[in-house]
């Protein structure tokens, strides 16, 4: 009964949970963008090299 009363007693703070999904979230978008912005130019390039050849 004592536990749940006072349920904020974690081992690991709300907060600290969130700054670590934040992070996460943030490495993987910037993961993602960098991945798709480098495909672009990748098959920019492959067009460009067909057209001239």
């Amino acid at each position: 009964m004592a536990d749940t009363e006072t349920p904020n007693n974690l081992p690991i703070g709300l907060e600290q949970l969130e700054r670590g999904s934040q992070a996460g979230w943030n490495g993987f978008t910037r993961f993602l963008v960098i991945t798709v912005i480098s495909l672009i130019v990748i098959l920019l390039l492959i067009a460009a090299f067909t057209v001239w050849s």
